[in-house]
């Protein structure tokens, strides 16, 4: 039983607030622990010499004070100059190790003998980890310590007060241990009386109101308590809209961007529906999509085009999804009626019998499982979200692969991985931006701006002012405006404001500085070059075998409209990933190479879809293999080989419901993915219900 010295708060119940958090742990649910045969490694020597070289270190610059009552105890327990940890009694070495109470210890100081305790060893480096002491986390000696859960709370991460509050019969972190499903009958069979029916009413229709979307888009499996790194792309999308759609206003316009990345197609039509019931509550909806099924599912479509970039930015076609349908000037349409289709049948290879085998893969839900993938075939790899796709090949295939292609002996989550000895590179193209600074470019990124300098260090000019490389470069101090520092930009503070960014007055936006600017190719100085989008820059560098390249494989693969000098941050996930994928196709080491791409149809219109297929095909037919986890049906049917997971999501999934060539998917009656195809999945001609109230752009 407790007293409460005051009224209970919410922020009592959080483990991200000082008033809730477990004080031991502070709200993380585990403390680092000292794992004794790491921490002593050479048990033949004095406590302080058996430590590893690096916390010898740490102790001698910054814990002097610790160092010098180590040596005061062991002077207390008179050990002598050279005794042998491994010959201790074990009453003194738990005095050294664990502390000596509040027994008293004498420190000599200069300024006379100072009374002291003795905390122990072990319980000092937990509490530096604790503290997140930035020289211990600096010192390379992260290894002594392993985490365990706290025992103070048990890991519930709460305060003792806290978890002794009751709603319903349960504690906060039982609630917490619910699945979804769970959690929904719970709180709607929950009998407050009076009061606390009356204080519970909004609280408890807003949390039915999350948990049912939560629900109806598939995630009913999950646990409240999960952690948010353990979760799948699909999985952390819905609920992050479960965060903004769930509290089911009325009169309000939602603006969706692409709510359908990392959704299986069984999920779409759960979010279909939640969508539908916040139209029928009399809110507005827009959304940004590519999806067939969502556009089919709408009420008004907007087509923007006709191109990418400079050459799009017009409505090309407006209407119900049947009128954008028949429009024939309206790509989109013409996809959507079947005219032009992302892949069309063809003779699939087949598997030659060299295999990547990975046998024992065991994280998260997979459990001992044993997969192959052909080598020299595209292989798709499909399943529901949260049935186990990155966890197979993003966490535990691409890491086993790039610790085997670095000679590793140990393999984490599996045990073994075999076939790979072929191959001598792995590329991985996720979702991850290609730089992060305004100063990354396409042209950057993919090292054929060192061409171009090049190119310009060879001009008359340059090479009779004896310009290098660097002088081109908007990096490099020669070359690049000095006020601007080689952005173009300059970054202005707004005191109540976010900062902005407006063009340089000095260079214009140029980034160079004026005796730059005067070398001149074909009437071009380098800022132009920058400037020009890839379509302009192929024709003008048309005889730089080099540089044409990159800019062709560019060019096939949809980005012509980008200019080489717009910022790497500026791009969308598609483009990035494009721009990964042009880079391979411009190298000259294909042969050989894995590629494990991680939903690449994200952010990509059916025509550009198209191109990626075709890009893919040039990959296998160079001599690599391809990997791609992805829910696109189109280009799962378009694959050589399938590897479809599930049949579930969570604790239903983690298996292999098919593997083989994907005109046997639809048979499979287990799997979901199969199912889809059985409807009519993604294909042209599908048909959908509509709901009402629903803009697609």
């Amino acid at each position: 039983h407790f007293t409460f010295a005051e009224n209970l708060t919410p922020r009592m119940f959080s483990f991200n607030s000082f008033e809730g958090a477990c004080p031991s742990c502070r709200g993380i649910g585990s403390e680092p622990r000292v794992d004794i045969d790491e921490l002593i490694i050479a048990p033949s020597m004095p406590l302080g010499k058996s430590l590893s070289a690096a916390l010898q270190v740490y102790l001698g610059q910054f814990r002097t004070s610790s160092l010098l009552i180590l040596k005061a105890i062991e002077r207390h327990l008179d050990l002598g100059e050279n005794y042998a940890v491994s010959e201790l009694q074990e009453g003194d070495l738990r005095i050294l190790l664990e502390g000596a109470g509040d027994e008293k210890i004498t420190l000599p100081l200069k300024m006379g003998n100072h009374e002291t305790g003795w905390p122990g060893l072990i319980p000092l480096l937990e509490q530096w980890a604790r503290d997140k002491d930035p020289n211990l986390s600096g010192a390379g000696i992260d290894n002594i310590f392993e985490t365990k859960c706290c025992s103070s709370c048990s890991g519930h991460r709460l305060r003792p007060e806290s978890l002794a509050v009751r709603v319903g019969g349960r504690k906060l972190h039982q609630v917490l241990s619910l699945t979804i499903l769970e959690a929904r009958e719970f709180f709607s069979h929950l009998q407050l009386e009076n009061q606390k029916a009356i204080v519970a009413n909004d609280v408890l229709r807003e949390l039915s109101n999350r948990l049912r979307f939560l629900d109806d888009t598939g995630l009913g499996y999950l646990s409240l308590d999960r952690q948010g790194n353990t979760l799948s792309g699909g999985e952390g999308q819905r609920i992050r809209l479960a965060a903004q759609l769930g509290n089911r206003l009325s009169g309000a316009v939602y603006i969706l961007d692409e709510p359908t990345i990392g959704l299986h197609e069984s999920d779409t039509s759960g979010l279909l529906r939640s969508l539908n019931g916040l139209k029928d509550s009399g809110n507005t909806i827009i959304v940004v999509e590519h999806d067939r099924q969502m556009i089919k599912a709408a009420d008004h479509v907007i087509d923007l085009g006709p191109g990418a970039g400079e050459q799009g930015g017009m409505i090309v076609s407006q209407g119900s999804p049947q009128e954008v349908t028949d429009d024939q000037a309206s790509l989109t349409g013409a996809y959507l009626r079947g005219e032009k289709n992302v892949w069309q049948p063809r003779n699939l290879r087949t598997p030659s019998g060299d295999k990547i085998q990975l046998r024992g893969a065991h994280l998260h839900n997979l459990c001992n499982l044993d997969v192959n993938f052909p080598s020299g075939l595209l292989t798709a790899v499909s399943g529901v979200s949260g049935s186990g796709k990155s966890t197979l090949v993003m966490n535990i295939l691409s890491k086993g692969i790039r610790g085997h292609l670095r000679k590793e002996t140990t393999f984490e989550h599996g045990e073994e991985i075999t076939g790979i000895d072929s191959f001598n590179r792995l590329v991985t193209v996720d979702q991850k931006s290609i730089g992060r600074s305004r100063r990354s470019t396409p042209a950057t990124y993919a090292g054929v701006w060192s061409l171009v300098r090049s190119l310009y260090a060879r001009m008359p000019l340059a090479m009779s002012r004896g310009y290098n490389m660097g002088r081109f470069s908007f990096n490099s101090a020669e070359g690049q405006c000095p006020s601007c520092e080689g952005q173009g930009l300059r970054q202005v503070e707004m005191q109540f404001l976010s900062d902005i960014w407006v063009t340089c007055e000095e260079c214009q936006g140029k980034r160079f500085n004026k005796s730059t600017l005067e070398v001149l190719f074909k009437g071009k100085n380098i800022s132009d070059v920058l400037q020009m989008d890839i379509e302009e820059a192929c024709e003008f560098l048309t005889n730089q075998p080099g540089i044409v390249r990159f800019l062709h494989a560019m060019k096939d693969v949809g980005l012509g409209y980008l200019k080489l000098g717009q910022s790497s941050p500026t791009l969308s996930t598609g483009e990035a990933q494009r721009v990964k994928l042009a880079t391979e196709l411009a190298g000259d080491r294909i042969a050989g190479t894995i590629y494990i791409l991680d939903e690449p149809t994200t952010g990509l219109h059916f025509s550009e879809t198209e191109k990626l297929l075709d890009i893919l095909n040039r990959l296998v037919d160079g001599g690599g293999t391809v990997i791609l986890i992805e829910h696109n049906m189109e280009l799962v049917m378009a694959a050589d080989w399938v590897i479809d997971m599930g049949p579930g999501a969570g604790p239903e999934g983690g298996g292999i419901v098919y593997q083989g060539p994907p005109s046997g998917l639809a048979d499979c009656m287990e799997s979901r993915t199969g199912a889809s195809l059985r409807q009519g999945g993604n294909q042209p001609g599908s048909k959908h219900n509509l709901v009402h109230g629903l803009i697609i752009c």
